[in-house]
């Protein structure tokens, strides 16, 4: 087919791309630079790629982009979703490196970017920006785009995590009268920190699974075509415990105390510190929690649904930036569920005792599937925990603090989380909220060396706890899944 012109209106922006007819729209909004959530990675399951068409009569109607073909489309109406993710984390002790000059830190979460800017002789950040990751137009979890990466689009994913740093980290030094960045340093977990130094993390895809690299990666001036002078990768210590958690074990001080670290994204990255010794574990709770693979679901982005409560009888709700609601993200959902069950729409098995499906607003509902996701999700994340005490040999009561991260353990409402499974009960008194704990640990290792240190270290002596042979966890992840 002959290439077309489509018109491609943002708000009240109007912009003309050319197309192959027998491109489906997906593709066509991706090569463009659009950036519209694609959950299955286009695969037809999410319904998340939704969007309006005209063919050239004027009257616009819904379609899925990756099931539409561009022969004979004239109009795309979008909004293109807008979120920054998690910035917050408590304060830092004061640099003591007196190196002078200005660095970045990046955290690349798998659904945003967190970058903050550093005036490395007094280690403060003096400006934060957030955006979100453009690469979830191939999907919303690791494995989608390890997919994509098996395909031999490698680069194009790199490209796209490579050029919105350059964006941000550009308009940080605009916006800061900011000359020159001494210093990148980037964390995140092993698939991100791939694709950003454009390595195919194929391999990561199916057993043994293997990273290319784990090890701290450097690379001087200019790589990537990013402004600084030096790009530093945190080391990692798999293919699933990523330097995200090592450098947020190293912002906690792990090695402080008998202490647990949980990130609850994707992959639940876990680590314990009993008395010295490391254990540390992954374990597959999919992308629920983030939103993605629910009716309903979205990232923590503007009018996502964050929180739910019933009083009266009556259920109530907040969304992020106050704007109408437009879906539920995964604090939203771990409200909603804490709320079906206090209300007995649904019972201890996570089965509907009436009807097929909880309406929050007119069109917002979690469906009985979702209950289902976020019961294996919930399931893996407190199975995993008990599985790495019961490796360490010790007991919850042993634990000094559990420091919960990540931009879902921040907004979290705790009694939802204990009331669901998610966090267990006998841990209640322990957990620490502590916001973004990888992006501190990058800012800390970024105007600090030792802490940089103490990440290699961290990974050389941390045990990895295998989940998938371990018939503690097997047992554990079963009686997870009941709401008791």
């Amino acid at each position: 087919m002959s290439d077309i012109k489509i018109a491609i209106n943002v708000g009240d922006k109007r912009r003309y791309v050319k197309a192959d007819g027998a491109e489906n729209l997906l593709e066509v909004l991706r090569r463009n630079g659009y950036r519209i959530p694609a959950d299955c990675g286009g695969a037809g399951k999410c319904g998340k790629c939704e969007i309006e068409i005209s063919r050239g009569d004027g009257v616009f109607k819904k379609v899925l982009a990756c099931k539409t073909l561009a022969e004979g489309v004239s109009d795309i109406r979008l909004n293109e979703e807008k979120g920054s993710g998690l910035l917050f984390f408590d304060t830092i002790s004061p640099s003591d490196s007196k190196e002078k000059g200005f660095g970045i830190a990046l955290d690349i979460g798998t659904t945003t970017l967190a970058f903050y800017l550093v005036d490395m002789f007094t280690g403060k950040v003096i400006d934060t920006l957030g955006s979100l990751n453009p690469q979830r137009v191939y999907g919303a979890d690791v494995l989608s785009r390890i997919k994509y990466a098996t395909e031999g689009r490698t680069h194009e994913l790199h490209a796209l995590i490579a050029q919105e740093t350059k964006n941000v980290v550009e308009k940080l030094m605009r916006n800061n009268d900011v000359e020159k960045i001494k210093r990148l340093i980037v964390t995140g977990n092993s698939t991100m920190l791939h694709l950003f130094a454009d390595v195919d993390p194929s391999s990561m895809g199916a057993s043994p699974f293997t990273p290319v690299f784990t090890q701290t990666m450097r690379y001087n001036d200019g790589a990537f075509g990013i402004f600084a002078d030096e790009i530093i990768l945190m080391p990692s210590v798999s293919a699933f415990v990523g330097s995200d958690v090592v450098s947020g074990g190293v912002a906690v001080d792990i090695k402080g105390g008998n202490n647990a670290l949980i990130d609850m994204g994707t992959n639940g990255e876990m680590l314990l510190n009993i008395n010295g010794a490391l254990y540390c574990t992954s374990t597959a709770a999919g992308p629920a929690l983030e939103g993605a693979d629910i009716t309903c679901g979205m990232g923590g982005v503007v009018g996502a649904i964050d929180s739910v409560k019933s009083a009266g009888g009556k259920i109530s709700y907040t969304t992020i930036g106050n704007a109408p609601p437009r879906g539920i993200c995964g604090t939203g959902l771990v409200d909603a569920i804490s709320v079906m069950l206090d209300t007995g729409v649904i019972d201890e098995t996570g089965a509907f005792v009436s009807g097929e499906s909880f309406y929050i607003t007119d069109k917002v509902f979690v469906s009985e599937r979702d209950v289902r996701k976020f019961q294996l999700a919930k399931s893996a994340i407190s199975a995993g925990f008990e599985t790495l005490l019961n490796s360490a040999g010790v007991k919850p009561e042993q634990i000094d603090n559990v420091y919960i991260s990540g931009g879902l353990g921040f907004y979290l409402n705790i009694e939802s989380a204990v009331k669901t499974g998610l966090i267990p009960r006998e841990i209640r008194d322990k957990v620490k909220v502590s916001g973004n704990t990888a992006g501190k640990g990058a800012v800390m290792a970024l105007t600090d060396k030792v802490m940089l240190n103490k990440a290699e270290d961290l990974c050389r002596t941390a045990h990895v706890v295998d989940l998938s042979q371990n018939s503690f966890f097997a047992e554990a992840f079963i009686s997870n899944m009941y709401f008791l």
